[in-house]
């Protein structure tokens, strides 16, 4: 009885989750992007920036986005794509 009230509970968070559109942290990490320049702008390929990427569990599946490290130190719990 006890694992069905449990697995009610997962089921209805998923549901909420996928509903709502709101998104939880799974995992944050930081990397480096290259850009790579057309020959036409200035600047050496290869040049490139720092990111901050963060995973976020949408309630059927796990997304990563990936934000200039310079807008923001670390990735917000809870994330809404609509803000």
């Amino acid at each position: 009885m006890a694992a069905l009230a449990v697995f009610g509970t997962i089921a209805l968070s998923d549901l909420a989750l996928l509903v709502s559109g709101y998104r939880i942290l799974v995992h944050e990490s930081r990397g480096f992007e290259q850009t790579v320049a057309p020959h036409f702008m200035t600047g050496t390929p290869g040049d490139g920036y720092e990111t901050l990427q963060c995973s976020y569990f949408t309630g059927r599946n796990v997304l990563t986005s990936s934000f200039p490290a310079d807008s923001d130190d670390e990735c917000r719990f809870i994330y809404t794509p609509y803000v």
